[in-house]
Order: C-alpha cells, then structure tokens, then sequence
C-alpha cells in the first residue's frame, strides 16, 4: 500500500480506534525517506496517541512533521497540526506559540482552500488554547477573527466549513461569557446549533449544550438549560472519543438545572451517569468535580467524599510523570480545601496544601491555572496560620499570595480575586500596594463590589494608622459605590454596610448603616456579629443605653453561628479572639439600660463559651452523633455554610440557599431539641436556693464597674465606681511579673476591699458562704482574701467559694469515700518538691481508702469520687488549654476537658497557679481548676500563684482534718487554713491568700 491506499488506512484504523492497524502503518514506513511517507507516518504516530495515549508516538509524530517541514507550505502545516496536538494534551505553552507562528508564516503563501481553511481552523484553535494559559483577550479576539476567516476559506465544503464552525463555537462563548456580551453567546449557540443539525456529531450537541449553558449563566433563562440538557444527552448517547466528555458536561448541567429547580430526579440522573461511565484520567477528573458540585448544592458529604476518593484513585493508577497529573493534583487540592472547609478536619486542610504544593510544583508558570493555584494555596496557608499561629505559614502565604498577582493586568476580569483575595489577606500588613493594586482594578457588573468592598478596607486600615482625612472620605466613596454595585440581597452588602459604617464620620448615619448590615439575615453571622457591635457603639456614644444593649444582645445571639458548637477547640478560640470583653461590656451597657435580668442573661451566656460547650455540648453533641449520626453531620454541615459565602455568586444563586440553610438551621435545632430535650441548649443558672449564699457576679467595664447580687429573692445592684478596669489591669499586670514583694499584695488586698469586697458584703452581710463569679482579668486576683492588714477582711467574715459557669443540677450516685492520690516530689527539669513526699506519707495516715498512683492518673480518677495533686504544673497564659498538670507524664487541659466523672465529689489540686486563667480570653476562664469541675467535680481546692512547698503541705493537712469526709464542708476547711496559716506568718501574704476553693 501506497500514497492513497495508506492514507485511507489510517483514517479507516482512527476510525476504528484501532492502534495496532496504526502501529503497522506506522512501522512499516519507518525507513522511508519520502516525504509523502514521512507525512503520512507523522499522521499514523499522531492518530495512534489520539487512540492509545501513547506519549512517545506523540513526540516521534512531531520529530517525523518537523523533518520534513522544509519540504513545502503543505508538510509545515502537518507539523503546526501535529505539534498543535501535543500542545493541547500537555499544556506546554511555548508548543502553542511555535504553532502560532509557523501557521501565521504557511498561511500567507500560496494554498488550495481546504489547506487555507484547514491552517486557519488550527491557527483559530490555537489562539484560544493560548487565550487559556494566559487569559489575554487579544488572543481571544484573533481566535474569533481567524475563525470567521476560515468558514469563510471552506466555502462550499460543506464537512470542513462544519469543522470551522465547530472550531468556532467555543472562542465565542468563551468572549461571550468573559464580556458578558449576549451577542456572542446568541452566536455561539447559533451556530452550535446549525452544526449539530446539520453533522448530529457528540461534538457539536456537546459544545451546542456548553454554549447553551453560558447563555443561561448569564441570562438564567430556563429554557437554555433545558435546552443544555437535551443538546448533551444527545451527545451522551452517541460514540466516539468525545462521549466521555459529553456525559461529563451533562451530569455538570443536571447538577446545575437540579439546583434552580430542586428537581431531585436531575441529580439522581447525575450521579448514576456519573458513576457508570469508565473513560480517560481527566474525565474522570471531571465526574469527581461534579460529584463534588452535588455535595456542594445539595449538602450531601457521601458525594465529596466519593468524589476525593476517585480522584485519590485516578492519580494513583497515574505515574508521577504523567500528563494529567498536575492538574489531578491542583483539582483533588480544592476538594479536600472545600471538605475542610464543611467538615473542620485539620487533616483535609493539610492535604490540600501538601497537595495544591505538588500541582504547583509540576505547572509551569505560563499556565494559565499557575495564578490561581497560587492564590489557593495561599487561602489554605493563610488559614491554618490563623488556626495554628505558625508563622511558616503566614509567610508561604504571603510568598504564594504575591506569586498569584506577580505582573497581572488590574483590569483582567480573571485577575480580580486574585487580586482582591491578596488585599484580603496581606492588605493589613501592606495597606499601600493593596490600595494601588485594588484602585486600578476596573470590573463592571455585578462583581464590581467585589474588589470596590476590599478597596474600602485597605482605606480604613490606612486611615486607622495615619487618621488621614482623605484616608477616610475615599473609603466612605468606595464602600458607597460598592453598595450601589451589590444587590439588594446579596450577602457581601453586609460587609459593604459594615465598612461605610466604619468610614462614617457622623455618628446618626454610622450606626444606621451598622444597623442595615447587622439585620441583613443572608450576611455571614461575623460580619452581623460585628456590624452589631459597631452599632452598639454608636448608640451609646449617643446615650442610647437601650439600643446599645439591644444590639449587644443580638452579637451574643449571633455567639451560636459566629462561633459554633460543631468547630474543634483551636478553631473556636480563633473565632471567638474578637469577642474578648463582650461579656463584660454587654452586662455594663444592660445596666445602664436598666435591665438587671438581660444583664444576668448575658453574663451566662457570653462568658466561659468554650468552657460551657466543653461541659454541655461536647457531652450532646457526642451523644447526638450516637443516637442520630445523619442529623449531626446536617447540623455541622449547615453551620459551616452559612459561615462561608462566595462573593462572585449573583444574589439569585446564594440568596434563597443562605436563607433556606437558616430555616434549616433552626428546623435541625428544633427537631433536635423535640427529640432529645434540653440537647443543645444553653444551660442557664437559677437564682439561688432559700438555703443557699448569694451568688456575686463582679463586672468590671470601661462604661461602668458593678456588682450583681443574685438570691431567691431576686437581683440587687451593687455600683462599684472605684472599681476602675485600668486599675484591674495594672494589678494583674504586676501580679504577672511574679516579682512583686509582700507589701505590693497587701496593697492589692486593700484595695479588692476598698473597691469591691466591702460594698458587696455591706448588701449581702456575712451569715451565708458567698460565691464570687468574676469577670475578666478580676479572676486572677485574691478576692477572696480582700482586706486591710491587720483590719478587716473577707477571710474573717464569711466563707468564700468561685463560680466559673452555670452547673445544671443531676443526679448523682453517692460512692464510698475513697481517694486517688499523686504525688511527685522529682520532676525532671524543674525544683524538688520534698515536702510532696512529707504530704504523701501524711496522706497515707489520714486516708483509709486511697489509692497512691504513679501511672495511669486519668483511669484512677475514675475509680475514686476524690483526687489530691501533691506536684508541679505548668500555667501557660497565652494558650490555657496546654496548662496542665505534671503527674507520670504531663495532664494539659486540652485532654482532661474530654474527661467525664459524673460522681466526683473534690479535687485538691496542691500544685501551682492551677486557678489562673489565660490572658487572651480572661473571659473564658479556662484553668485548671474549672477544667476538674468540667470533669465532674462540685468541689475543687486550686491555688492563685505558685505557694512554697513547706506552706502547701501544711495546708493540706489543715484541710483535710478540718472538713474530714464531708467535701460540702470545703470552702470553709480552705478560709480556716488561709486564716490558720496567716496567724503564724502575718507577714507573708504570698504563702496564705493564694488557696481558692471552686464550688
């Protein structure tokens, strides 16, 4: 066979898909020197990779073209047709580019028509595949242009004018969808559909559905989609290599048409497509993004979860040089990034980046995905730095951050997330590049606010270093345009209202915009939350203590979806940083409202969140994942959507979604709380029994400092008005440095008289044991031993105990007395504590039933309703979930608060500072010693700062005789020995008033 008899094999075996009759072919000219072989030889190499994926006979087909292209005008468009296949299957910028150019030189000789129609229709096809790399429109104007001009070269052939045109269709719809110009979506569907009629091939119905499909992007005319639809079942159904990707298109459109109609029969068509059919690495990859997109929409985690895994599955069936392997890699990064984002699993957001880093590492930067992987990676990166405080990954996100905007154009529409994402994350810390980058994007239409809200940031964050006017006047500018730019129900109106509220200069007008942007219901619950607050602000720079408090009450409201149950420990402290001194400035601004009972309501609610989660609805949510595993994930899953909102949807996508996920929301709560009682609710405290002390909470604000006595009668303000929060900070700071002599705390003790303690007990008296619930950094001081030196003082008058947060009453099952007992006199790497074992061996005296434990503390704890820690423990203020105790090996807070003892009756905790909260969220109150009441306990014996270990033993013993059995009898066996211990050194402040007692 020779000159026509082989090329009409070739085309026969292509057909067929057949790579053994091609590999024949093939090898069977491959000692020729005729160019006509050679060519026909490139051809069989080129139709045997299009068969078989064969890398090597793709790169032999373009040595094969490139030899003989010095032949004629003829062999170097064979070359620019082969070379242009593997640039298309590998992405390789610089092959588009030497296509371009050998194609621009062939076609001005001189050609036959179907050669001129043939080189423009590849030379079309390359302009757009460079127009995808690098996203330049010249590119996709020329890609239209020579398209046009190649329908017009096949003139009256009508099979090659066909392939034009279907050349054609995708440049248009491209431009139409980046111009969001209608004419050339009308076009491109035009003549998709002229083709389809005309040729029925799986290619033109499918690129007659994607170009249906961007009209209703832009129109959202049911009609196109419904069109879409039944354009690719017909391709769908047909055969050939382009069924796959047809089937893949399809199942997108159903997921698409199932999300505007909530018609579930489009998305159970979907999925059973989408797991049928077997076809080529990328399109797999595509079923898994839409499998994915039907997790996103329907709120189905089975789906992302099934989508991950078959992309786990693809790339592990794909070598690591592998053509499709970057961009598997870049896809399988924004799954597990979006399942993290859903599920708040740590280990997702690891993949995603470890995974996104090696996408990157094989993309090359011309790619037209190079940016954007760049600019994901970095809001992965960013993320766990917000989680974790490493600042590795502040830094690669900074670096990744700058790579993803490094030498775009501002007004490339496909740059602007970039570029906006940029300013979002880094534009604090270099507000100057934000504002230029940000006052040089140009994008119309509706995402116009997009970039226009960013700009009014990086403004305001100037202007709050610089308190330049102008600063401020372009903000209010660019957040006024960005609120005309947003529809009306578009949940990026809130943080647009958020910020032109901020850039107010006008009181009135800034908490009316505060107002707008805290009732907007689709807005994400921070950017109410904060709205809120601003607005309480301004009311009570008004004198509106009413509507102050109004507003504060809706932040403590937004507290359940600003910071909810369902995120891990580190994530909820993160979120909740804001909202330090929300507690005590939303009681201060009740009582100025004059609502003692709100101001009650919001103390409990506002304070110890994490802590009273940790007690209550770590427990619930446990047990609701036990009892019903579905509704839990629906819950969780709800919770993390409404945290989050795309930005770039139109109202019309995500407005009715926000809204039907809260109402889902609440209906999930409802059903929760119908099925399962006071699950999920947040416990609140009675006033105290008939029989019972007052019950003080101590609220020091910058508005107003105040105590509120609550009894079985009711509530009774106390004013405080010499109980200043400068004050409190500065003897917190000093009792901090730990360098403080004894006449400085008796100085503090005076002063917790004066200011706090001697008002209170003037309204309470002293003929019941008191219990202080304080707020703040109130909590690292002795109140408890407030007094004059050598006068009056509370540990004289009355008994005192601390109240972290409300404790919801159960029953218990009274247990025969016995002790677990730790002791540790050696430590390694900190002081030897000998009197530990002088307390030991005292301990085995006193205690009959007790059992000495050196290993496995936290099993023993649960044998025996009482415990005692004779050993060093370690406060940490800046994380006080890692305080912990040193027993056998180190106890943080972190792992006991997972622990449960429902009879635990006293805990003494004869180590250092194990009642000192952490700094950051002093609200919180989270230490040691409230972590062993989360555990079970009613009573627990702590200590304020670190005592000497000859005072420690001493105490214990004094404790232990004076209550004896009877745990009830604590806090009074604790005031004794304080007393007991100050008789025989007066002097020394430092070694009697730091024992508390919690109960």
């Amino acid at each position: 066979m020779r000159g026509s008899s082989l090329r009409r094999e070739v085309q026969a075996a292509a057909a067929a898909r057949d790579p053994a009759r091609l590999a024949r072919v093939a090898d069977g000219l491959r000692g020729s020197r005729k160019p006509g072989d050679r060519f026909i030889r490139a051809v069989a190499l080129r139709e045997l990779h299009q068969c078989s994926g064969d890398a090597a006979a793709l790169d032999e087909a373009c040595a094969v073209a490139e030899s003989i292209a010095p032949r004629g005008v003829r062999y170097r468009l064979a070359w620019a047709t082969v070379l242009f296949t593997r640039a298309d299957v590998r992405g390789d910028r610089a092959d588009v580019d030497r296509v371009i150019d050998l194609l621009r030189g062939a076609l001005v000789e001189r050609l036959d028509a179907v050669e001129l129609a043939t080189g423009l229709m590849t030379l079309c096809c390359a302009y757009y595949a460079r127009f995808e790399r690098a996203s330049a429109e010249a590119d996709l104007d020329a890609s239209v242009e020579v398209g046009w001009a190649a329908v017009r070269a096949a003139g009256d052939n009508a099979g090659l004018a066909a392939s034009c045109l279907t050349n054609l269709v995708n440049p248009l719809r491209a431009r139409g969808e980046r111009r969001a110009d209608r004419q050339d979506l009308d076009t491109a569907v035009e003549v998709a559909r002229r083709v389809a009629r005309a040729g029925a091939s799986a290619q033109a119905w499918s690129n007659l559905g994607t170009a249906l499909l961007a009209r209703h992007g832009l129109t959202r005319d049911p009609a196109d989609l419904d069109d879409a639809v039944a354009a690719l079942r017909s391709a769908a159904d047909g055969t050939g290599p382009f069924r796959p990707s047809a089937v893949a298109n399809l199942v997108s459109t159903l997921v698409t048409r199932a999300d505007d109609t909530g018609d579930a029969r489009d998305l159970a068509e979907a999925l059973d497509l989408a797991r049928s059919v077997a076809v080529d690495p990328g399109t797999r990859a595509a079923l898994a993004m839409a499998l994915a997109e039907s997790s996103e929409r329907h709120h189905r985690p089975d789906l992302a979860d099934e989508a991950i895994d078959l992309f786990r599955a693809v790339l592990a069936e794909t070598g690591p040089d592998d053509l499709w392997r970057a961009g598997g890699l870049a896809n399988l990064s924004t799954l597990l990034s979006t399942r993290h984002r859903h599920s708040g699993a740590r280990a997702d957001l690891d993949d995603a980046i470890a995974t996104a880093e090696q996408a990157i590492a094989r993309t090359p930067p011309s790619h037209a995905h190079y940016r954007h992987l760049r600019g994901s990676v970095a809001l992965d990166r960013h993320r766990r730095w917000l989680s974790t405080g490493d600042e590795r990954d502040r830094i690669a996100a900074l670096e990744h951050s700058r790579a993803s905007i490094d030498g775009v154009d501002p007004g490339d529409p496909a740059a602007v997330s970039l570029l906006v994402n940029y300013a979002g994350l880094f534009g604090e810390a270099e507000p100057d590049r934000a504002i230029e980058i940000l006052g040089a994007v140009n994008v119309r239409g509706p995402n116009a606010a997009v970039p226009l809200t960013a700009l009014a940031n990086a403004l305001l964050t100037r202007y709050g270093r610089t308190e330049d006017p102008a600063d401020r006047t372009a903000a209010a500018a660019a957040a006024d345009r960005a609120i005309t730019a947003t529809e009306p129900d578009h949940p990026l109106l809130g943080q647009s209202l958020l910020l032109r509220s901020a850039a107010s200069a006008d009181g009135e007008e800034a908490r009316a915009f505060a107002e707008r942007a805290a009732a907007l219901d689709v807005a994400p619950p921070g950017v109410r939350a904060a709205a809120a607050r601003r607005a309480s602000g301004e009311a009570a720079a008004l004198g509106d203590w009413a509507g102050a408090a109004r507003a504060l009450r809706m932040v403590v409201d937004l507290l359940d979806r600003t910071v909810p149950a369902e995120l891990d420990r580190v994530d909820a402290t993160t979120r909740l940083t804001p909202y330090a001194g929300l507690a005590v400035d939303a009681v201060a601004t009740a009582v100025l409202a004059g609502d003692l009972e709100g101001a009650v309501e919001v103390w409990h609610r506002a304070r110890a969140v994490l802590l009273g989660r940790a007690l209550s609805r770590g427990r619930d949510l446990a047990r609701l994942r036990r009892v019903d595993p579905a509704l839990a994930d629906r819950l969780a899953a709800l919770s993390r959507e409404l945290d989050t909102v795309d930005y770039y949807e139109s109202a019309g996508d995500v407005v009715e979604r926000r809204r039907a996920a809260v109402r889902e929301r609440e209906s999930v709560l409802a059903e929760i709380h119908s099925r399962q009682g006071d699950l999920l609710r947040t416990p609140r405290e009675p006033l105290p029994a008939a029989d019972e002390g007052p019950l003080v909470l101590l609220n020091v604000s910058t508005l107003r400092s105040d105590a509120l006595v609550l009894r079985h009668s009711g509530i009774e303000l106390v004013p405080l008005p010499d109980a200043r929060a400068e004050q409190v900070a500065e003897w917190v700071t000093g009792l901090l440095a730990g360098d403080r002599d004894d006449e400085w705390l008796f100085g503090l003790l005076a002063w917790l008289w004066d200011a706090i303690a001697a008002p209170v007990l003037a309204v309470t008296g002293t003929d019941r044991p008191i219990r202080w619930s304080p707020s703040g950094f109130l909590a690292f001081l002795p109140l408890h031993a407030a007094g004059h030196r050598g006068g009056e003082s509370v540990l004289d008058q009355v008994d005192s105990s601390y109240r972290v947060m409300p404790v919801t009453s159960r029953a218990r099952t009274r247990r025969p007395w016995s002790a677990a007992v730790v002791t540790m006199p050696v430590t390694g790497g900190a002081a030897e504590l000998p009197a530990a074992m002088d307390s030991e061996t005292w301990l085995r005296a006193h205690f009959g039933a007790a059992e000495f434990v050196a290993d496995g503390v936290v099993a023993a704890l649960g044998r025996h309703p009482w415990a005692h820690f004779a050993c060093h423990a370690h406060s940490d203020l800046a994380d006080p979930w890692a305080s912990a105790l040193i027993a056998d090996e180190p106890l943080p807070v972190s792992v006991l608060a997972g622990v449960r003892l429902p009879d635990a009756e006293l805990a003494f905790l004869a180590a250092c500072s194990t009642s000192r909260p952490g700094t950051a969220l002093p609200d919180e109150a989270v230490h040691l010693a409230s972590v062993f009441q989360l555990l079970g306990y009613r009573h627990v014996i702590a200590t304020l700062w670190p005592v000497p270990d000859r005072i420690a033993h001493r105490v214990t013993r004094l404790v232990y005789r004076d209550m004896g059995e009877d745990s009830d009898l604590a806090a009074g066996a604790v005031r004794r020995a304080a007393v007991r211990v100050r008789e025989l050194l007066p002097d020394k402040p430092w070694c009697w008033a730091g024992y508390v007692h919690y109960g």
